[in-house]
Parts: C-alpha cells; sequence; structure tokens
C-alpha cells in the first residue's frame, strides 16, 4: 500500500474533507512549545471563484485540522490533531486565483490578552493565580513545575491576565502557552528532562536537510540575582552555577525584587536558562512526521559534537507536494 498524507477539516462543526480536496495547493500547521498561539495557513485553488463567492470563509470561523497518514513506513496508519482554530485573515490573489486562510488558535482572540486590569493578590501560588484567571475566561488549566512557593503579594497594573502570567512565569522558569481552550504553564526543565520520542541519526533518509548553530556571545557560566532585603536592611545576593559550567566565562548578573532567599535562588535558575536556552540550536526539514511535536524531546546521533537531546521549539507540518515537517531544536541544558 502506497503511503498517504491527507488533510481532515472540520468547518463550524461540519466536516467539508472531500469539498476541499479538489482545490487545495497547501496546508501549514505551526506547533510553538511556548509564547506563540499555534496557527494555520491553507491555501485553495479559486480560478472558478468559488472560495471568493458562495464559500468565502467568514472571519472567526471556527476550524479543525487533522492530518491523516496512511501506511507511513514503520510507524503505520497514524494522524496529528492539529487542534482548533479562529480564522483571522484572508487574502485573495491572482493570478492564477488563490485563497489563502489563515487561522489562530482559538482562545486567542479573548480577553485575557486584550483587557488591562488593576488589581492585587495576597498569599497565592501562582497555579493558584493562573487558575482563578483560566476560570475567569472559561478555560480550563495546565500546570507543571517541580515547585510552586506562595507569593507575599502580586500586583497587576494596567497589564493584561496574558501579559501579567508571561511576567511571573519568566521570572519563575515556567513556558506559558495557548492551545484551544486550555492555558499551559510548564517548567521547561521538566519537560527537557523527559525521554526523546524518537532518534534522528545522520544518513536517516527521513531527514531531507539539517543544520546545526552554536554561539558563545551572551552565553554566561552563573547567574548572580541581587535584592534589596528588608529585614536585614541590606543588598542580597544569591549565585547559581550548574554542576557541567565551564570554569571560567562570564556572570549574569540581575537586579531584583524578590521577597526571599528561595525566590532569588528560583529565578537564577530562571535567568540562566533563559540566556543560555539558545546556545546550540538545530534546524531539521523532515519527511512528514506527526511524532515531532512542540515542547517534546528528541535525540540526535552521528552528528559529531553536536549529539545529544533536544527539545522541540517549533514544528511546521506543511501538506502540498507531499508532507514535510520543518523542525526547530534547541540542546536541552541539564538545569
Amino acid at each position: 500500500m502506497m503511503r498517504k498524507a491527507r488533510l481532515n477539516l472540520n468547518f463550524e462543526g461540519k466536516d467539508i474533507s472531500k469539498e476541499i480536496s479538489p482545490y487545495l495547493k497547501s496546508m501549514t500547521y505551526t506547533d510553538f512549545a511556548s509564547g506563540k498561539a499555534d496557527d494555520l495557513q491553507i491555501t485553495l485553488e479559486d480560478t472558478g471563484g468559488l472560495w471568493s463567492g458562495d464559500w468565502f470563509p467568514e472571519k472567526g470561523s471556527r476550524v479543525k485540522a487533522e492530518i491523516e497518514c496512511s501506511a507511513w513506513g514503520d510507524l503505520g496508519d497514524l494522524s496529528l490533531s492539529c487542534g482548533s482554530f479562529q480564522v483571522d485573515d484572508i487574502t485573495s490573489s491572482g493570478p492564477p486565483a488563490i485563497v489563502t486562510m489563515k487561522a489562530i488558535s482559538s482562545m486567542t482572540s479573548t480577553a485575557i490578552k486584550s483587557e488591562l486590569k488593576e488589581r492585587v493578590w495576597e498569599a497565592i501560588t501562582l497555579e493558584q493565580l493562573a487558575g482563578g484567571i483560566a476560570a475567569e475566561h472559561g478555560l480550563s488549566l495546565f500546570f507543571s513545575a517541580d515547585q510552586d512557593a506562595p507569593y507575599e503579594r502580586v500586583t497587576q497594573s494596567k497589564e493584561s491576565d496574558l501579559a501579567l502570567l508571561a511576567r511571573l512565569c519568566k521570572a519563575r522558569g515556567l513556558n506559558l502557552k495557548m492551545a484551544e481552550e486550555k492555558l499551559v504553564l510548564y517548567q521547561g526543565k521538566i519537560f527537557e528532562a523527559k525521554a526523546p520520542v524518537f532518534t534522528l541519526k545522520k544518513g536517516a533518509s527521513e531527514i531531507l536537510t539539517w543544520s546545526f548553530n552554536t554561539k558563545s556571545h551572551n552565553i554566561y557560566r552563573a547567574c548572580t540575582v541581587q535584592f534589596f532585603d528588608p529585614t536585614k536592611k541590606r543588598l542580597v545576593e544569591h549565585t547559581f552555577t550548574p554542576e557541567n559550567s565551564p570554569k571560567t566565562g562570564q556572570t549574569l548578573v540581575v537586579n531584583s525584587r524578590v521577597e526571599s532567599i528561595a525566590e532569588a535562588q528560583t529565578q537564577a535558575v530562571a535567568e540562566l536558562r533563559s540566556a543560555n536556552k539558545e546556545e546550540v540550536k538545530a534546524s531539521f526539514s523532515l519527511v512528514g512526521n506527526p511524532r515531532a511535536l512542540a515542547g517534546l524531546n528528541v535525540r540526535v546521533e552521528g552528528f559529531g559534537i553536536f549529539d545529544g537531546i533536544y527539545f522541540i521549539d517549533e514544528a511546521k507540518h506543511s501538506l502540498g507536494s507531499g508532507y514535510k515537517t520543518n523542525a526547530t531544536l534547541r540542546k536541552v541544558l541539564g538545569y
């Protein structure tokens, strides 16, 4: 049986996979590990004017997409659920006439990112705070962290709920992502410690192209967080140095407003991870791989000094002249 990949598309609750198939020129689904909402782009042939006429997709319409793979080598039959999206941008161009529909993860157009608020919380953990915000917007919460010490006080001042959560997550080394009707907060180092889901081995037929990059500019061996301790009435600092850190190199110094030495320790790790996480990066173009999902790990072998475990930061799945996956990776830090 010949391997085959096809797009299954549900538009406003109706399966239009068969109707759209003769017009489909390309489809791209981009999956992000954090910081950005997933997106979907579909380009349709429109020489008959159908998609710019009676079948013109309404902005705000809900779309669900899936890539279905049949007889996909050793993987057999499997599918990739791309999730739920809202149509956000439509372009008609030519010649030849085409219509391009862009859609974003369905929850990103809510007030969570646009409404500015002023309020205060006291004696609350990040999970509790995020859970409350998620509930306010009709969302569920996924939270994964090895510790969640309570804040004495959190102030939201002319910030959207999403901006507030992004600020708090950055200080504690958590990733923030919006996916469908879910708010996702997770600790990067926990996910980087998980087992790789597959191996990319040099010379394998599934690898179309590859590249690696490593840099030393703005890469640090340690991080020192300095803060004023009101009880001691003096400047206090904490330095975090990873076990595998080089003996020489720059130390990142951060002046912060933290409430305790424990919070300074957490922030020192978070700041060093943020600064160093892109020290070693890679990109792979692959024969379509539904297992390549942002937030998962892969093992890289046969590339010499670049071998190791890598975290998938971004995965772009494209249908058109075949099914391809472009993955952007970064080497895990180990702390």
